[in-house]
């Protein structure tokens, strides 16, 4: 997805892909990481946590979601 059309900066992306935030290719990221992009966004507008810090509470929040399925996969085996 175009970064404009998200409302974000060429620059301000070229910086969160510099931080792993996003993978960005010619102006675009990819739509599978658009959600991510929102939360980082609102962490920041709402926490006042810096991009390092939202980048951190994102990755472990994904990996917090990727423990809770793979933990309701088991418990239907």
């Amino acid at each position: 997805m175009d970064v404009t059309t998200l409302g974000i900066h060429p620059d301000m992306a070229q910086y969160l892909a510099e931080l792993g935030i996003v993978d960005l290719h010619g102006g675009h990221i990819p739509l599978r990481q658009v959600g991510r992009l929102q939360r980082v966004l609102r962490l920041r507008s709402s926490l006042g946590v810096n991009f390092t810090g939202a980048a951190i509470i994102t990755e472990l929040l994904e990996r917090m979601e990727g423990m809770q399925e793979e933990l309701e996969r088991l418990r239907r085996r």
